[in-house]
């Protein structure tokens, strides 16, 4: 049976992405740091990091378990 699963937006910002995971906005900073989340690529250090939410579902899907 096909999966369907719909994402809000593609991408996510530090803050909203730990609201949603119920981890400190530290700790999401300190993962995003250290290349644990796929994240939006920036033109310019001064750029908002965005969490790329739509490559962080693909990677979960494509995991074999």
């Amino acid at each position: 049976m096909p999966v369907t699963i719909q994402l809000d937006t593609p991408y996510l910002t530090i803050r909203e992405f730990a609201k949603r995971t119920g981890l400190s906005v530290r700790a999401v900073s300190q993962r995003a740091s250290a290349g644990e989340y796929p994240l939006k690529p920036r033109k310019n250090d001064s750029e908002k990091i965005f969490i790329n939410n739509a490559l962080l579902m693909k990677q979960a899907l494509e995991r074999k378990y």
